[in-house]
């Protein structure tokens, strides 16, 4: 497994981020995602091409006053997929978490996505909650 180089995402990079969020199935305008770059937008880089990405959000969890880290987005081009960059991903989010001082790291996913949750399962994390979602 080669290691990828994983760092922030800039402007140029926002054409490459909204291709990889259609493979997740989200249509994101490039303004949207300029816009967001600021918040923990990380990418993995392999020959200076960006193959993956994932999205962090940092906060606090009322109820037991622990510091959280959730992946909000994550995601590695098809054709890259199966050569541990995912896990070089996770890897590196457990780091910033630690680094941060949270007690956690959390990752949702779609129901529907049935291999993602066996991988999420495999690599150690647990299925704690069911989240419901109400559209305004």
């Amino acid at each position: 497994m080669d290691r990828v180089e994983i760092k922030e995402a800039s402007s140029h990079h926002s054409e490459r981020i909204q291709e990889l969020l259609k493979q997740l199935g989200y249509e994101a305008p490039l303004e949207q995602i300029e816009k967001n770059l600021a918040n923990n937008i990380l990418i993995a880089l392999e020959e200076d091409e960006v193959v993956g990405l994932m999205s962090l959000i940092f906060f606090d969890y009322f109820p037991t006053s622990h510091k959280m880290c959730r992946i909000t987005a994550i995601v590695v081009d098809e054709a890259f997929r199966g050569k541990g960059i995912g896990s070089q991903l996770i890897d590196f989010a457990k780091e910033i978490a630690v680094d941060k001082g949270c007690n956690a790291l959390e990752v949702t996913t779609s129901l529907r996505r049935e291999q993602t949750q066996a991988y999420y399962e495999h690599i150690g994390f647990k299925k704690t909650s069911f989240r419901y979602l109400q559209e305004l």
